[in-house]
């Protein structure tokens, strides 16, 4: 069964990243739009930031902000398995993480978030999540 997770996740990948830039510009401009209509101004939200070919939300995170939601990034604690969530800001910088991820730095405050944005290779038709393994 791992092994043919593993090659879906290598399958899908490789396809993720033949996808044309604008392509992929259009479907993560869909996407704000939508989760920009149904998000309440209030609801704490994290999300990612997109690598591998993944949609990228950074411009999601940046409208959220400016409407005054607080947002969050994910950091992948010392024993590479207990995720938190730090509030990050239009102005903050980011600093390489584990596993080729950008972070926020560690002195930034810990969110709780009421909504997760969450990256995936891909789905099936049920909706089940393929995700990179690492739980």
């Amino acid at each position: 069964m791992e092994n043919d997770k593993k090659s879906l996740r290598e399958k899908f990948i490789k396809a993720r990243l033949e996808i044309a830039k604008d392509v992929a510009k259009s479907a993560a401009d869909i996407i704000t739009e939508s989760l920009l209509n149904i998000i309440l101004p209030s609801t704490k939200v994290a999300a990612y930031c997109a690598m591998r070919g993944e949609i990228d939300v950074s411009e999601l995170l940046i409208k959220l902000q400016a409407r005054g939601n607080k947002t969050a990034l994910p950091v992948v604690m010392e024993n590479g398995k207990i995720l938190k969530f730090l509030e990050v800001t239009s102005d903050c910088a980011l600093v390489a993480g584990k596993y080729g991820t950008s972070c926020p730095q560690p002195h930034l405050p810990e969110i709780i978030p009421d909504a997760v944005i969450v990256p995936m290779v891909a789905f099936d038709d049920n909706g089940n999540r393929l995700g990179y393994g690492g739980g």
